[in-house]
């Protein structure tokens, strides 16, 4: 089991990582440069975006899946931040090029406006979501308690919804005796 989750953490980093590369080639040659043609911020987006899909693959691996959102939060905004600035630089070229197609002037200018628009939506979203899920308490419980033998713990403490002491479902804290009100007696 160990072993599986080892190999999909290191593939998950890989992927993460060629993905980048691939998504910074495919930019450059929509610019109409040569696709290895990397240039030193391009060479730190790979590096950032491989980091944080290696700590997207090792928190998954880990379980601690508020981490893992977290760090998806970091990868949309990185991606979204690479989108202005592509958007930016094909407004200045005035040319673009999709699936060998040139768009040159007014209409390079129109794709680079749409890439700005949704780089700065992923971030504006990114950063809004969070507090809009904690708003509408979806965010992953604090406090976790076993419906068998009422035991309480802190979310981090357990890494499966089971009870490390009975093996039985851990629930939700807040609102669990109103939930469950024949178990309200049961733990005096």
């Amino acid at each position: 089991m160990i072993k599986s989750k080892s190999i999909g953490g290191l593939l998950g980093g890989v992927a993460s990582c060629v993905a980048a590369v691939y998504a910074f080639g495919i930019y450059n040659y929509s610019l109409n440069e040569p696709f290895w043609s990397f240039v030193p911020w391009q060479i730190l987006g790979v590096i950032s975006l491989f980091i944080v899909g290696s700590l997207i693959a090792y928190n998954s691996y880990k379980e601690d899946y508020r981490r893992v959102i977290s760090l998806m939060n970091v990868y949309v905004v990185l991606i979204s931040v690479y989108a202005i600035i592509w958007g930016f630089e094909v407004i200045e070229k005035q040319e673009v090029i999709f699936r060998l197609v040139h768009f040159r002037g007014q209409e390079a200018i129109s794709y680079g406006k749409i890439a700005i628009g949704i780089g700065i939506f992923g971030i504006i979203s990114t950063l809004l979501l969070p507090m809009n899920i904690k708003n509408k308490r979806l965010a992953a419980p604090d406090y976790l308690i076993c419906v068998n033998c009422l035991e309480s713990y802190a979310s981090r403490q357990v890494k499966t919804r089971r009870c490390p002491k009975c093996d039985g479902l851990l629930e939700d804290l807040r609102g669990f005796y109103d939930r469950h009100p024949e178990l309200r007696d049961r733990k005096q």
